[in-house]
């Protein structure tokens, strides 16, 4: 890409933030797929100098020692928290929270949130079963893996806001849950199959 088609990302943030009048000290900011893709790792640096704490929604998924190094990556480019897919297992899960923790040590710096994947919102009950082959119903395997990455050193996990309350019970207070598929009922749902209106998701 020249200089010239460059996205002059650090005017365009500032206008942004200025113009909807967020309130930084306390927000944290999503960089997904396409937004990273389209601006590469630039955009992070360009979202810290004003203050804000960075998400990375990437969904790191590979052998173990691939995420392992790429969250090492992640952590020197100064994010905040980030998510892995814990359908690729507890080794991988285990040896990404060491690399981690191991890396902000050598920095100086504190440990990203790490969140992990569970069920994505575009699967239905049918789809888990039929497409990924997966014998138990969806609440149990969103239980099932949200145990494993409690045990294996994560902070918490991504799940649908139709499962947030159950996975509250099972595993406890002091986890995080991130909840895609929050909606009021005027938005579209694009592909996502479970989804709430922000009420229903608060009850």
């Amino acid at each position: 890409m020249s200089e010239n088609n460059r996205i002059p990302i650090n005017r365009e943030i500032g206008f942004y933030i200025r113009t909807i009048n967020w309130r930084i000290e306390s927000g944290i900011i999503k960089v997904g797929l396409k937004l990273f893709v389209s601006c590469g790792p630039r955009i992070i640096a360009a979202l810290k100098k004003f203050g804000v704490r960075i998400f990375l929604d990437l969904k790191f998924h590979d052998i173990p020692h691939t995420v392992a190094s790429t969250a090492e990556v992640a952590v020197r480019h100064g994010v905040d928290m980030f998510n892995i897919h814990l359908s690729g297992g507890r080794d991988m899960i285990m040896r990404t929270v060491e690399a981690v923790e191991n890396v902000s040590q050598q920095l100086g710096v504190s440990r990203p949130l790490i969140v992990g994947v569970t069920v994505l919102t575009s699967f239905s009950e049918k789809t888990l079963r039929e497409e990924a082959g997966v014998a138990r119903n969806l609440e149990e395997h969103v239980i099932c893996l949200a145990r494993m990455a409690r045990e294996s050193g994560l902070n918490g996990i991504v799940a649908s806001p139709r499962e947030a309350s159950m996975v509250r019970q099972k595993i406890g207070d002091d986890f995080v849950i991130v909840t895609p598929g929050v909606r009021p009922l005027w938005a579209a749902s694009g592909d996502q199959q479970r989804i709430l209106t922000p009420r229903r998701a608060m009850e």
